[in-house]
C-alpha cells in the first residue's frame, strides 16, 4: 500500500517492534505505576562501499541526535581501515555548555540495512561512543516514519520506509 505525501511516498513495509524491555528492580518514586524500562533498539546492519553487511548489531532510535552514530569499533569489520580518513567533527553529549567534554567522530558515507530496507547515508563514527550504535535525524528518521506507542505494555514502535518521488 503506498500513500502520497507531499514530494514523498511512504511505503507501508512496516516493523512493529518491542524494542528493549527490562523489569524495573528498584521503583523511582516519581513513576512507581512503571514495572520495567523500556528502550527504543532495531536491529541494523552496515554496508560500507562493496563490502559484505555487518553482523547484526542494536541500534537505539534517538530524534535527540543529529546524525546516525555508531562505536569505532565496528569499522575494521565492515572495511573502514582508518576510522580517522573520515570527516572530522566533534561529538558532544546534551549535556553540553562550555565545560562539556567532547571527543572526535569521524564521518563516513555508509548504507544501514534495516529489514529489507537500505539507506546511504553518512554515519559518525567514535571511539567515545557509550552505546553501539544511534539512529538520528539525518540519516534515519528523514528516511523513515517512526511513531512511538507506549500505551501497551511493553510499548511498541512503528517504523515506515518514506521513498521520495
Amino acid at each position: 500500500m503506498l500513500r502520497e505525501k507531499a514530494n514523498l511516498t511512504l511505503s507501508w513495509l512496516r516493523f512493529q517492534m518491542t524494542g528493549k524491555v527490562w523489569p524495573i528492580e528498584k521503583h523511582h518514586p516519581a513513576f512507581l505505576n512503571e514495572s520495567h524500562h523500556w528502550l527504543p533498539v532495531i536491529p541494523v546492519r552496515l554496508v560500507y562501499k562493496h563490502s559484505p553487511p555487518s553482523r547484526r548489531l542494536e541500534a537505539i532510535v534517538d530524534s535527540g541526535s543529529p546524525a546516525c552514530m555508531f562505536h569505532a569499533g565496528i569499522c575494521k569489520s565492515i572495511g573502514i581501515r582508518n576510522v580517522e580518513d573520515g570527516i572530522e567533527d566533534t561529538l558532544k553529549g546534551v549535556g553540553g555548555g562550555k565545560d562539556c567534554p567532547t571527543s572526535p567522530i569521524y564521518y563516513h558515507k555508509v548504507k544501514i540495512q534495516i529489514g529489507s530496507d537500505q539507506v546511504e547515508t553518512m554515519i559518525g563514527f567514535s571511539w567515545s561512543m557509550a552505546v553501539g550504535g544511534l539512529l538520528g535525524r539525518r540519516g534515519f528518521f528523514e528516511n523513515f516514519l517512526v511513531q512511538f506507542d507506549c500505551s501497551t505494555n511493553p510499548p511498541q514502535l512503528d517504523i515506515q520506509r518514506l521513498h521520495r518521488v
